[in-house]
């Protein structure tokens, strides 16, 4: 069952942090979670990639919107790298009213 067909099926609340560690499925995993990568209420994933896999999974992560914050590269060529993903917040953007008030012209 992927991620996104269990939060449908329980009514489960879409997560705000993941944490995957999936000995070499991460593509598969996260090819299961594409509605919870994009949501808006995910603020980070912090994830464990074997090298060969770190170009397609941090692509992905990144077309869902995270950004990546900080990479921990091992020095052993057969051992797994971490990455923290996060989504940024977006710009603030002054409401109608505020910008209503702010343009009109004073006495």
């Amino acid at each position: 069952m992927t991620l996104d067909a269990m939060i449908a099926a329980f009514d489960l609340p879409r997560p705000h942090h993941l944490k995957i560690d999936v000995d070499g499925a991460e593509d598969r995993v996260l090819a299961g979670a594409p509605d919870t990568l994009r949501s808006e209420t995910l603020r980070t994933v912090l994830i464990e990639v074997d090298r060969v896999q770190w170009s397609g999974v941090s692509s992905l992560l990144e077309r869902a919107g995270l950004s990546l914050d900080t990479r921990i590269e091992r020095r052993k060529a057969d051992a797994p790298e971490y990455g923290l993903f996060v989504r940024r917040p977006a710009p603030h953007r002054p409401s109608r009213w505020w910008t209503f008030l702010h343009n009109t012209s004073r006495p």
